[in-house]
Formats: structure tokens, C-alpha cells, sequence
């Protein structure tokens, strides 16, 4: 009984979740910006070193 409940619950958070959380379609500006800000930083390595760490931490 107590099983049922729980799956039946996070069922239904998930199924809010899906349905509540924007989708990944749009123009991505605040991506845009940051790529940006990255490719004016300064030479190539420094560059790849930024975009390592955003990469890393999961900021792209």
C-alpha cells in the first residue's frame, strides 16, 4: 500500500515536472552572450581553458 503511494506520487511529480518546465527551444541568448564573452577573451588556449571549465561544470 505504502509502495503505491510512493510510485503514484512520484508519477505525478514527474508528470509536473514535464509539463511545468520550459523546453529547450528558442533563440539561447544567455548561451549566445556567454560564447560570446568567451570568444573575446583573449588568445586561443585561454579561450579553450574557459570553455573546458564550462564544459566541466555544466554551464554549456
Amino acid at each position: 500500500m505504502k509502495r503505491k503511494v510512493i510510485t503514484a506520487a512520484v508519477a505525478a511529480l514527474l508528470l509536473f515536472t514535464t509539463v511545468t518546465t520550459p523546453s529547450c527551444i528558442g533563440s539561447f541568448s544567455l548561451t549566445n552572450r556567454l560564447l560570446g564573452w568567451n570568444q573575446h577573451i583573449g588568445n586561443k588556449f585561454l579561450n579553450e581553458l574557459v570553455f573546458f571549465a564550462f564544459w566541466v561544470l555544466p554551464v554549456y
